[in-house]
């Protein structure tokens, strides 16, 4: 027989649920940029710069743009794990997103847009559904 889900779990699952997805976007992106870092960021700005070579992206917004990315990603990442700030954490990633998505759309590489695309929804799911953030710095500091 499957387990009845009851009013008393239900507002803790959802809060659980939230708290996981918040948990693996955060790891995700910060893990973007620690291996970067770990790895020396030129060679990622160097593979960045090839890649978006040919396209309506100048050259010379790349470099710092990649510079940038890095560290956002980190202080994002960050900020989602541990749930502090998530609201501008989530606003500034979202954004991010769009920019990304640019470069990419300017490339015409329609696969990483579309993965772009789940990422942006992520985003959006985690601000929609914020009131459901409890397991966090943010949640506990409402209690």
């Amino acid at each position: 027989m499957a387990e009845m889900i009851d009013e008393k779990t239900e507002p803790r699952d959802r809060a659980l649920a939230y708290g996981i997805l918040r948990l693996a976007l955060g790891v995700n992106l910060f893990g973007h940029g620690f291996v970067r870092i770990l790895g020396g960021v030129g060679g990622f700005l160097t593979w960045l710069v090839e890649h978006m070579s040919g396209t309506a992206v100048p050259t010379w917004m790349v470099r710092p743009f990649g510079y940038f990315l890095t560290v956002e990603e980190m202080v994002v990442g960050a900020l989602l794990i541990v749930g502090w700030l998530t609201r501008p954490a989530l606003v500034a990633g979202g954004l991010v997103m769009v920019l990304l998505t640019w470069g990419v759309v300017m490339k015409q590489d329609w696969a990483t847009a579309g993965i772009q695309l789940a990422y942006s929804v992520t985003f959006f799911l985690l601000l929609f559904f914020r009131r459901y953030d409890r397991y966090s710095i943010d949640g506990w500091k409402r209690l």
